[in-house]
């Protein structure tokens, strides 16, 4: 099997799992907002706001510089492995230390603090984790990891779902969440048997350049995450937790949407690593990567845009209506996140993310202050206005040291043709909302969840046909794009 296909079946195995596990995560924010209301799930949000920003402490960017030394083959793989797993358990000590730290001194209530006590489990498994999902990532057979996902999301809402007819609290949910990151640990951990033998190893010379490598990572990991989650934490500070509540239903569209650029990028980084050196291939994988990314970022994007109330509806109920404003916002930040990906992806791979680094200080810090000048006044409306913005001057800064660093820049012929396919598919929405009985707003609120679910499925279906078929007429893409994927 050729890498091309290799690749192209690596992120449609991701992207499979990830329509799944997204459908699983749709319907478990469906039952959580219905249950628990905008004050109760401001409460569950800011739990794993907490929980996700002590995560990125156990991860330190180990797991790209895993995937990048696999690649290289400096080390074996079972001297990467074995030492990075000495390693975290460190890690793993230190950070339940600071998160129980960390819960002491932040103002919020008890049952808030209990949560995050509990989800310290999470942290745990995911920090050993990791180090075997970048095994798969490094074997492009990331399917073993995505399966495993999948059935730890399942268990997850099952039990959630058990909760809810209970009547159970908002803890119960959260150790829902740590059984299922407890079962996804144990397939991970049986898959990675079949390519090597896991044993603990304390190489301290592996350990150090794992270190050196990785913390530069690990930085700016946290610090993009500051940047995502930075209103959100300040929301929650500053505003009653039901406005947060309304926030992260908005916010749980990002979440969905920028996954499948992630889940691609990290399916090319490890050829791309592989022969940074060969300029030649290198600009040849970054134009199909920012091809790809455009094609998918621009119709998802703008007809999130253009639906985004009835998605709102459908998720959260007319409780969460406020949330359709601040969707459309963060739509600005969808597009560019996803083109983003390709660009960080590139600088990490020539070893210049100090680089980075410096790009996305600036940025988190532009980030935080107008969050605090402006959050006070508008609430979610500037969350979502400033985390488009600053994503927006990210890409362009990282695009520019792209060219400076490899003087590569992306060609705009398919981006522009993307960008007539999808004129050409809102114009089509737009019809069908205005004419067709079952498409309009008066009808929509009517129905029941099940029929509300079916007509966006429906509009999506449609909406992606009239796209790839203007596309395809236009040459944005062609047959032999698809026939690559077949071929080994």
């Amino acid at each position: 099997m050729s890498l091309t296909t290799r690749v192209i079946y690596n992120t449609a195995s991701q992207f499979i799992g990830k329509i799944i596990v997204t459908i699983l995560s749709l319907i478990q924010v469906t039952i959580l907002t219905r249950y628990l209301g905008t004050q109760g799930y401001g409460e569950f949000s800011t739990i794993f706001i907490i929980l996700y920003f002590l995560s990125l402490l156990t991860n330190l960017g180990f797991s790209t510089v895993i995937v990048r030394e696999i690649a290289r083959r400096r080390f074996s793989l079972e001297e990467v492995v074995g030492n990075t797993l000495s390693l975290k358990f460190f890690v793993a000590l230190f950070v339940v230390f600071i998160s129980f730290l960390v819960i002491i001194f932040l103002p919020y209530s008890l049952i808030v603090k209990k949560g995050i006590a509990i989800g310290i489990l999470i942290l745990v498994i995911g920090c050993f984790d990791q180090a075997l999902i970048s095994v798969f990532k490094a074997k492009l057979v990331v399917w073993k990891s995505v399966l495993a996902g999948v059935i730890g999301k399942l268990i997850s809402l099952l039990i959630i779902i058990w909760i809810v007819f209970r009547g159970f609290s908002i803890l119960s949910i959260v150790w829902a969440v740590v059984l299922g990151s407890f079962n996804s640990f144990l397939i991970d951990f049986l898959f990675v048997q079949n390519y090597l033998k896991i044993y603990p190893k304390f190489n301290f010379k592996i350990w150090s350049f794992l270190l050196k490598e990785s913390l530069p990572l690990g930085i700016v990991d946290i610090i993009g995450y500051i940047h995502f989650k930075a209103d959100s934490l300040i929301l929650s500070l500053l505003k009653p937790m039901s406005h947060l509540g309304i926030y992260s239903v908005a916010y749980r569209f990002v979440e969905f949407l920028i996954a499948l650029p992630s889940m691609f990028v990290a399916s090319v980084f490890p050829p791309i690593s592989a022969d940074i050196k060969n300029k030649a291939l290198l600009i040849k994988r970054f134009q199909r990567s920012f091809d790809f990314l455009s094609i998918m970022a621009l119709p998802t994007s703008s007809g999130l845009f253009f639906i985004a109330p009835y998605a709102v509806n459908f998720i959260g109920g007319e409780q969460f209506s406020g949330a359709t404003a601040p969707l459309r916002i963060l739509c600005v930040a969808i597009f560019f996140t996803s083109l983003s990906n390709i660009m960080s992806c590139i600088i990490v791979a020539i070893g210049r993310q100090k680089a980075m680094l410096r790009t996305v200080s600036f940025i988190v810090f532009l980030n935080i202050i107008l969050n605090f000048l402006f959050i006070p006044k508008f609430s979610y409306y500037a969350a979502a206005s400033i985390t488009s913005l600053t994503e927006f001057l990210g890409t362009v800064w990282l695009t520019y040291l792209v060219y400076r660093f490899k003087k590569v820049f992306p060609k705009m012929s398919i981006f522009k043709k993307a960008i007539v396919s999808t004129t050409i598919m809102l114009f089509f929405l737009f019809i069908i909302f205005r004419f067709v009985v079952i498409f309009q707003w008066s009808f929509f609120t009517k129905i029941n969840i099940f029929y509300k679910g079916l007509i966006l499925l429906g509009v999506i279906f449609y909406g992606a046909l009239i796209y790839f078929i203007s596309l395809y007429v236009l040459g944005g893409i062609h047959k032999e794009d698809f026939l690559k994927a077949f071929k080994g």
